[in-house]
């Protein structure tokens, strides 16, 4: 069974790069030289682990802690297989789409979402290993919230310390964030305000007060949602304070991580 899983992750994973090339396929024509300067003007932004046969051969920043945006999904889809393996959830369970739209804000993933319900052609219902595979190889956020809903916060937050991840901040949901200036004020000033005043901890309540509307009332999500756009609610500086908010960990643990036993 481990085995079983063992590939259905791999070949995941496999999808999620491939696809993730020829979404940006202008990209590919960059060449090293152009990482290089990016990473000579940006040296305090960059951080870089690269472990080759139990051997560090490079490390840049590897202790700095950064906002890991989609990285962090590799997290939830670890606590998935375990999951999986333990016999907690199976791959072939049923999940109505309806229920992962309630996670979903419409243009705000680059398509990602969309274009995983494109090629599948679902119907009104999709499979567990379905979402998996529209959280890493498609990067919805809809799907990786949905899967962190359905495997419990406090959980996946358990594993990360069990697994080791100890410079790894607690994991929050995705989506959420996006409505944060409509959830707090109707003016995008007075938003950022409100919203660069937040602790932790608040910050971690205002995060779940939002998820559980997404989740129970989805009119209340549709209207928060329709104020975000009408009044223009994410302003590049509102944008840059929610980079920040993003879970953060170092390429240092991540690069340990990912060495770990299946």
């Amino acid at each position: 069974m481990l085995l079983k899983i063992g590939l259905v992750v791999i070949g995941v994973v496999i999808l999620y790069v491939v696809v993730q090339v020829l979404l940006y396929k202008r990209d590919m024509k960059k060449t090293k030289e152009d990482l290089l300067t990016f990473v000579t003007k940006n040296k305090k932004d960059v951080s870089v682990t690269i472990i080759e046969n139990d051997d560090v051969v490079l490390e840049w920043n590897a202790d700095q802690k950064t906002p890991l945006a989609s990285t962090v999904k590799l997290v939830v889809l670890f606590h998935f297989v375990k999951a999986v393996s333990s016999g907690a959830i199976k791959l072939e369970e049923k999940v109505a789409l309806s229920d992962i739209e309630r996670f979903y804000i419409d243009r705000t993933d680059g398509g990602a979402h969309a274009y995983w319900l494109e090629v599948n052609d679902f119907s009104e219902h999709a499979t567990l290993l379905d979402v998996a595979k529209g959280m890493m190889q498609f990067s919805s956020n809809a799907c990786t919230d949905y899967l962190i809903d359905r495997l419990g916060l406090e959980k996946i937050n358990d594993q990360m310390k069990q697994a080791g991840l100890t410079e790894h901040d607690e994991l929050m949901p995705l989506t959420p964030m996006i409505l944060w200036s409509a959830y707090v004020s109707d003016r995008r000033r007075d938003a950022f305000k409100k919203m660069s005043g937040v602790s932790e901890e608040q910050y971690k309540s205002l995060m779940n007060e939002i998820f559980n509307i997404m989740k129970n009332d989805p009119e209340h999500k549709k209207a928060l949602e329709e104020k975000m756009k009408k009044k223009n609610l994410l302003g590049w500086r509102i944008q840059s304070l929610l980079t920040q908010k993003l879970t953060k960990s170092t390429t240092n643990q991540y690069a340990h991580f990912m060495k770990l036993p299946g």
